[in-house]
This record gives structure tokens, sequence and C-alpha cells, in this order.
């Protein structure tokens, strides 16, 4: 597998996990503290992440998935805490 496979693989997970938690590419860029423009190049696999801002992306999902979850039912990735 190349490396543009994978990055485009990894940029449609993103993708998918942020509709699925339902938050906007301009929220989502906000959050990560980058532009939706390269956000969107990231979600297309048009670009790279550093670890470092893959880590934030990270954090934005989770915290979007905890809120979308319900106040009254805490969940994180589909596990009730």
């Amino acid at each position: 597998m190349s490396t543009i496979d994978i990055d485009q693989r990894l940029g449609a997970r993103i993708r998918t996990k942020r509709v699925a938690a339902g938050i906007s590419l301009r929220l989502m860029a906000q959050r990560v503290g980058v532009s939706p423009t390269y956000l969107s190049m990231v979600e297309r696999g048009l670009t790279k992440p550093s670890g470092g801002r893959l880590s934030q992306i990270h954090k934005a999902l989770a915290k979007g998935v905890y809120k979308r979850s319900g106040a009254g039912n805490a969940k994180i990735n589909g596990v009730e805490n």
C-alpha cells in the first residue's frame, strides 16, 4: 500500500467520524486550531497531519462523540461511563 493510499484512508476515516459525530468542517477546524481548508485537505488525503495535529484531531472527535451522546448518558466511542 502506498503512502498516498494510507493518507487517503486516514483522511476518509477522519471525515466519516467527524460527520457521524455531527461536527461541521468549520467547527472541527476551529477545535483543532487549523483552517477549514487545511482540514479538508487532510480529509481528502492531500496532506498528512503531524503526530501532534493528529492527536488534536482525535481529541476533537472524542469531544464531539461525547457531546452528541447526551448529557444523561455519557458515552465515548459507544462505551458508557
